[in-house]
């Protein structure tokens, strides 16, 4: 059962408590909180629906691709395992 199998879109404020229930090896509670604003801009609006995050997801494998090192490119993999874990909650 996934985040959109019963809604079209989520709002900010529910992806904050999501994020903050969201258990992650790779990132404690106060940086899970600040990857809405570092994940999900302003330009995506208040509310998000699934074809944003699929973009997102896209979006971060091109910046991964385009990652110089080692570092920045595991950094990324962790958001995007992040993302995609969210989808998955429901």
């Amino acid at each position: 059962m996934g985040l959109f199998d019963k809604k079209q879109h989520i709002t900010r404020p529910q992806l904050r408590d999501i994020l903050k229930k969201t258990p992650s090896q790779n990132f404690n509670t106060r940086e899970r909180e600040g990857m809405e604003q570092e994940i999900f801009g302003k330009k995506y609006g208040s509310f998000l629906d699934k074809s944003e995050f699929n973009r997102k997801i896209s979006e971060l494998r091109t910046e991964r691709y385009k990652a110089k090192t080692f570092v920045e490119k595991s950094k990324i993999d962790k958001k995007i395992k992040l993302v995609k874990e969210i989808l998955k909650k429901g």
